[in-house]
């Protein structure tokens, strides 16, 4: 039998809200491997929207040509019946794209665990919840989720799928150092090659912060950087992305408008995934606080358009930044960040351009990886368990 993949996931299209995670794993099921067959089940809402999507809920229908089954997560009624749907068709495999969820990765374990999935094999992706940046939020929660995670033996079996080595690394520090974990950079549906035409040059500085609004995505740290650079420096900051976090978004707005004379922010709110390469172009620097990423979506967006990234070393692409595609964010203090928003602010024009260039270059790079997809990994794990 051609072994079929559930995959559970917060969202999917035509959910956007979300941003890149979205996208890739569109791209991941539309591009599995010879051999394989995938289903997708999901929420019927967007990120952080009470409105149902424009989608047949509580059917099956298509996205190209995945089988998807949308379903209202917040009726237990309605969630059994989805969990129904993709038992009737005898998956393989019970791919869950988050830990700590309880609708889409809890509960579909718990199943598991009595027997629900037929001896499915349980494949979990943590989707960077175990880094050490995520796990000091709510953590009490967390370790107490942790705790009746393993008491009630739901790791055993468990195949992890890390997006990074480093990912791998954080969730061997949890579960054990014999973990069996495959490691699969996501799939970006970007184009392999970057744009690589600047702006216009222009008298303020255009700069830019991608990306949810929550505290993970530390935009405040940026804010407060921004704070300590000298009045009259000509910078304007566009601030893109959903509010996630209401509180958050107000601490933020509260500190853009005490911000020094000559530096202005804008929050101009979510972009239509269509539009993102373009808008993105037209900047001339990003500004991404972010505590820690396992991946990093966002960033590849960014670099993709030959945009330069100042970014703290939290992320897989340090490397590529200190190689020449931004500059690197000494510390996660707003000390560091004014700082290193003051050499960008100081270089000339064609230290700028050679940073674009490294930017563009280093997208590319990570493009060129012919990698074998995340099910054939999957495969491979477990016929060497």
């Amino acid at each position: 039998m051609t072994p079929l993949f559930a995959v559970l996931a917060p969202h999917f299209p035509p959910a956007s809200a979300g941003g890149g995670p979205i996208r890739s794993l569109d791209a991941q099921t539309a591009s599995i491997p010879d051999g394989t067959r995938v289903l997708v089940l999901t929420r019927d809402r967007d990120v952080g929207s009470a409105t149902r999507l424009d989608v047949p809920s509580g059917e099956w229908t298509r996205h190209g040509d995945v089988p998807v089954f949308f379903a209202d997560t917040t009726s237990v009624p309605a969630l059994l019946r989805a969990f129904a749907a993709v038992r009737a068709r005898r998956p393989d495999y019970v791919c869950l794209n988050t830990f700590f969820g309880m609708a889409l990765s809890l509960a579909p374990r718990l199943l598991g665990r009595v027997g629900w999935w037929r001896g499915a094999r349980i494949v979990i992706a943590p989707r960077g919840e175990f880094g050490s940046w995520a796990l000091g939020s709510k953590a009490v929660k967390k370790k107490a989720y942790i705790a009746a995670f393993r008491l009630l033996g739901l790791h055993r079996g468990v195949i992890w799928h890390a997006a990074m080595p480093e990912e791998a690394d954080d969730i061997r520090a949890v579960w054990g150092p014999t973990t069996r974990v495959v490691v699969d950079t996501p799939r970006s549906p970007l184009p392999a090659t970057a744009r690589r035409t600047p702006p216009a040059p222009a008298p303020v500085l255009r700069a830019v912060s991608y990306g949810r609004l929550t505290h993970l995505k530390g935009l405040d740290l940026v804010l407060r950087g921004l704070a300590g650079l000298p009045a009259g420096t000509r910078l304007h900051l566009d601030v893109v992305g959903p509010p996630e976090d209401a509180a958050f978004v107000a601490e933020c707005r509260r500190l853009a408008a005490g911000l020094p004379e000559g530096i202005t922010v804008a929050f101009t709110g979510l972009l239509d995934h269509h539009d993102v390469q373009t808008a993105l172009s037209r900047y001339d620097v990003a500004f991404m606080g972010t505590l820690g990423e396992s991946f990093g979506h966002a960033l590849a967006e960014v670099l993709s358009v030959g945009c330069p990234l100042l970014v703290a070393d939290t992320t897989p692409w340090t490397s590529a930044i200190a190689g020449g595609a931004g500059l690197v964010v000494p510390d996660v203090t707003a000390d560091a960040w004014a700082a290193t928003i003051a050499r960008f602010v100081a270089l000339d024009e064609d230290a700028r351009l050679a940073l674009r260039e490294g930017a563009a270059d280093a997208f590319e790079r990570a493009q060129d990886d012919a990698a074998p997809h995340l099910f054939d990994r999957v495969l491979a794990a477990d016929r060497h368990r």
